[in-house]
């Protein structure tokens, strides 16, 4: 797993997992920060986004098992993302579902917005090949490369940036990789 630098140039996206399969970088637009938001504020809140998906993908491997511990120290408390990934899990579990990985596993950040100082909307990317397994009938869910974006809402907290909410900002794509 590797996190962007702590100077990249600011067009510059970074994959942030570890990939069998190569995947080049790609360039995005150039983020205009506010008054008040430092380019180590950026990072910081696209790491958190990156880290939010490099969790999900760390239990999706550990299925069925869960740490629930692990998304809600992610998550600003009392907000939705934590719990709602766990009732997504949770889900996961009661199918018998477990994860078969692919050679494919990329988390590309697509863009960055600040709503305010100390809150940003960080839409990501995540692609993968693997495929859900239903242990009790040994049929397979979801098999194949695909992609899905997610807008993720992260906000300043006495403990870094964390995940406020996320969610599915486009339709996911058969097929494809992030970039």
């Amino acid at each position: 797993t590797s996190r962007a630098p702590k100077s990249p140039a600011p067009t510059t996206i970074v994959p942030s997992t570890v990939v069998a399969t190569a995947i080049p970088t790609t360039t995005r637009q150039a983020v205009t920060l506010p008054p008040g938001v430092t380019e180590a504020d950026r990072i910081a809140a696209e790491e958190a986004a990156i880290g939010w998906w490099e969790e999900f993908y760390a239990q999706l491997d550990l299925l069925p098992e869960l740490n629930p511990n692990a998304f809600l120290k992610r998550t600003v408390t009392g907000r939705p993302a934590g719990p709602a990934m766990i009732a997504e899990f949770t889900k996961f579990h009661s199918k018998g579902l477990v994860v078969r990985k692919g050679r494919v596993r990329s988390i590309v950040v697509l863009g960055t917005r600040f709503l305010s100082p100390t809150t940003a909307e960080v839409e990501v990317c995540a692609a993968d090949d693997g495929a859900f397994l239903n242990k009790s009938t040994g049929s397979t869910e979801s098999e194949g490369l695909g992609r899905a974006y997610f807008l993720n809402v992260v906000e300043r907290t006495a403990d870094g940036w964390t995940i406020a909410d996320y969610g599915s900002s486009r339709p996911s794509e058969k097929g494809k990789t992030c970039v």
